[in-house]
């Protein structure tokens, strides 16, 4: 996945490596956010986390194993720092 918004992986919540494994038969995963603490009142802020398509999707015919990421690819969420 693909992180991106106004608020900083890593400063404004703990990192996330950017990979997720959704198996077999499921249709989600659970990917947690923890805001940190700073000495900075940013106010409002965003994070928006985006599935990504694989490579092999570019492959055709495409293996067995690859996948295709839906139109409901995209969270959102909003941090208000006091």
């Amino acid at each position: 996945y693909h992180l991106s918004g106004s608020a900083v992986n890593g400063e404004d919540y703990l990192r996330l490596n950017g990979a997720v494994t959704i198996a077999r038969g499921q249709e989600s995963v659970q990917v947690t956010v923890q805001a940190l603490e700073d000495e900075e009142a940013e106010g409002m802020e965003e994070v928006v986390l985006t599935l990504a398509d694989i490579v092999c999707i570019a492959i055709f015919p495409p293996p067995p194993s690859c996948y295709q990421i839906g139109k409901k690819n995209t969270a959102k969420l909003k941090v208000f720092d006091v």
